[in-house]
């Protein structure tokens, strides 16, 4: 529970202010950038763990460090989607990331059990950096135009135009605050 309060807390706080740095600057070099970072995170994690040094804190330090990089990296994906994927199948297209996310949500821990149960919890931590850079390397190559969205001066006025936005349609209101109860 702390885990996910630590990295709740840098995500939630920084969203806006990563989906302002995600529009404007290149996606590709963002994600990687946070995807490398994500995986030094999980590889030091592996490494405290396997020279059984580690502690709570610095699980709890690795987790709002993690917090706050995937309030960069989320944005960057999401923004990516568009320039992926015709819009004509995009529906489908959403569908089956939900289903692949949901899908790892069960997977990736039932791995990570056999993983640790025959390997030791160390084995688990440095797969899991692994396919993170792998995931790095992966989106470094993908050939995508670059669109630049319209966008004010101040990146300060850009949250502020994402807070109106959110607040002036109910919808995204709704979703956007259901995300918190995650």
């Amino acid at each position: 529970g702390y885990v996910g309060l630590a990295s709740a807390i840098p995500a939630i706080t920084l969203n806006l202010v990563g989906g302002v740095v995600a529009d404007r600057f290149d996606k590709i070099r963002l994600i990687t950038v946070t995807q490398t970072a994500s995986a030094t995170l999980v590889l030091i994690l592996a490494l405290l763990t396997v020279s059984d040094v580690v502690r709570p804190w610095h699980v709890l330090t690795i987790a709002v460090i993690a917090g706050a990089v995937n309030a960069f990296n989320q944005p960057a994906r999401q923004s990516l989607y568009p320039q992926l994927v015709d819009k004509s199948v995009m529906g489908s297209a959403v569908a089956l990331n939900s289903s692949i996310w949901q899908g790892t949500r069960i997977l990736a821990p039932a791995t990570a059990g056999v993983l640790i149960a025959v390997f030791g919890t160390a084995s688990a931590f440095f797969l899991a950096a692994g396919m993170m850079l792998v995931l790095s390397l992966v989106v470094n190559v993908l050939k995508v135009s670059e669109q630049t969205p319209e966008r004010s001066s101040s990146a300060i006025l850009d949250v502020g135009e994402g807070l109106r936005f959110i607040r002036t349609n109910p919808v995204f209101l709704f979703l956007i605050s259901m995300t918190f109860f995650n």
